[in-house]
């Protein structure tokens, strides 16, 4: 008569240990609604296709589950240019508007998150309604992935950038090296046209 109290034990324990409800809940979560994206010209939903297909092999993020996402007003198709992940939602939108940081002769600092051996992407990092939005500078579409404060950005970032590098190269350089031989204004990202 002691097998179910082993049984019953080590479903305790084994729920115990979890703290991550976003992958642990027997219900899935209910869906994401993010903006519409904007209207994609050939190139931009090229360049989407191929982040969002190197994205698709991620399928936890850092034990996050993916979420469904609907656009505006939320009864709309499932957009295929904003993904998520976990509970509250980490999202990845392709194919935003520049950021407004990066124009001619911008002095702004564009952040390196890039997972070892990875050459980028460069991001413009600011904060919006208390979550951290990182947005790639240096990439031939704008990729915006927005992290609420309940988790520590960099880490989630990092795996996200693997597959933004392995799907589009950098057509700039998103800052300055401090040692010879220095880029030329017209490469750097700031001054992209």
């Amino acid at each position: 008569m002691t097998l179910p109290i082993i049984v019953v034990a080590g479903l305790l324990l084994g729920h115990a240990g979890s703290s991550d409800h976003s992958s642990s809940s027997d219900k899935p979560l209910p869906a994401v609604t993010a903006p519409a994206p904007p209207e994609h010209d050939a190139a931009t939903l090229t360049a989407c296709n191929k982040v969002l297909e190197s994205i698709n092999s991620i399928t936890t993020l850092k034990s996050l589950t993916p979420r469904i996402v609907h656009t505006v007003p939320g009864t709309a198709p499932t957009s295929s240019f904003v993904v998520a992940w976990g509970d509250p939602a980490i999202t990845l939108s392709c194919g935003v508007a520049r950021p407004k940081e990066l124009h001619h002769g911008s002095s702004a600092q564009f952040f390196l998150i890039a997972p070892p051996k990875a050459a980028g992407p460069y991001y413009a990092v600011t904060s919006r309604n208390g979550n951290e939005v990182y947005t790639t500078v240096d990439r031939p579409v704008y990729i915006q992935i927005t992290v609420p404060a309940k988790y520590q950005g960099g880490a989630y970032v990092t795996t996200l950038s693997a597959a933004i590098d392995k799907a589009l190269p950098a057509v700039c350089v998103g800052a300055q090296s401090n040692t010879p031989p220095l880029v030329p204004d017209s490469k750097l990202c700031a001054n992209r046209p």
